[in-house]
Parts: C-alpha cells; structure tokens; sequence
C-alpha cells in the first residue's frame, strides 16, 4: 500500500512508479488539487494539535463544572467561556442582573431610532397581523358561548383586580371611540352621537 502525493489517502500502486491514487488525482500537473489537499493536511495536522493541548483544560463559567469540548474551529475564533446554552445560567437568578437587562431593552426599544425602524419593519404586508380581520363573523368566539366552568375561572382571575383611575379613564375612551367609528348598534347612544 502506498500513500497517494496529492491527497494523503492509501491506494494499492498499479505500477511501481505511481504516486497517486486515482482519476483525480492522477494529474500531476493540477497544482490547485494539490494545493488544496496540502492546506487541508496542513489544517487537520494543526487543528489535532490544538485539541490535544487545550482539550480538558476549560471549564464552564456558569458554575455547572462542564468540561468545554474543544473543537477545530476554537483556533481561529477563540474557546468559548460556556458550554453552549449555558451563558444565561450565571444571571438568570440575580435580580441586578435581570434590572439591567430590562432597563436596557426599555431604553433600547424607546429610542427614536428604533422605534422607526420597527415601524418600517411591521409595516404593510410585513406586519403578521396584516389583513387579518377578527370582528363580527371573523372573530373566533363569534357564535360560540363560553361555559360557566370558563365563565368561573375568569371571573376568578380577575377577582380582586385593582385598576387604577387612569386605565379605566383609557379604557373607556377606547370603548366610545371604537363605537363612534363603527357605530356600534350595542351603543346606539354613542355610536350615532
């Protein structure tokens, strides 16, 4: 058995000068599939060195103990500090932590910037709730009737509920608003007003 020149892989020789394998490779003069085969022999040879030094020697931050599995691409992107999914494990529980995240998001989310750019994003035939039409006849519950076993539970739910003076000041503009622009026949009184 000889090793083939340009890819490294064994090949029973033919005759006793070939030095490669096959159809492919049988073009000596091809110098890219050579090339080719030598960077890749030259990566594998690499790539088996930095595991073997690094491999068991990197720990999960977390705190879970996790051995981080060293894999070839570590070399040129750098060994990760977690095992993956486990980079939220160390903040999940501190309340300082999920305070900062939230206060970024709020300030993220509140910039004028991204607001606009969430408007563009949503807007038309991009918005997932573009033409869907869920009043009268279209809506889910039309026609269906809740039991007093559902009736119960939300009455339960929402027993006890304080709502403030504010909410229920929108809450009503928004009922009269929405009849005045369908005009409602449930308000007669508002929606013909």
């Amino acid at each position: 058995m000889e090793i083939c020149v340009i890819c490294g892989k064994e090949f029973k020789q033919n005759s006793g000068n070939q030095k490669t394998c096959g159809l492919k490779c049988g073009n000596i003069n091809n110098k890219e599939i050579k090339k080719e085969y030598d960077r890749k022999r030259y990566l594998e040879k690499r790539d088996k060195k930095f595991i073997k030094k690094y491999q068991g020697k990197y720990f999960c931050k977390c705190g879970c103990g996790g051995v981080i599995i060293i894999k070839p691409f570590h070399k040129d992107y750098s060994i990760p500090n977690y095992i993956t999914g486990h980079n939220s494990k160390e903040f999940q529980n501190r309340p300082e932590e999920k305070e900062r995240v939230s206060k970024f998001m709020t300030e993220f989310q509140n910039r004028p910037e991204e607001k606009k750019a969430s408007r563009k994003r949503n807007t038309g035939i991009k918005n997932p709730a573009f033409g869907v039409h869920r009043c009268g006849k279209d809506a889910p519950m039309f026609g269906k009737h809740q039991s007093d076993y559902q009736k119960r539970r939300v009455s339960e739910v929402h027993t006890g509920k304080i709502v403030s003076e504010k909410t229920k000041k929108k809450q009503r503009i928004s009922t009269f608003e929405y009849a005045k622009k369908t005009n409602n026949i449930l308000y007669p009184r508002i929606g013909n007003a």
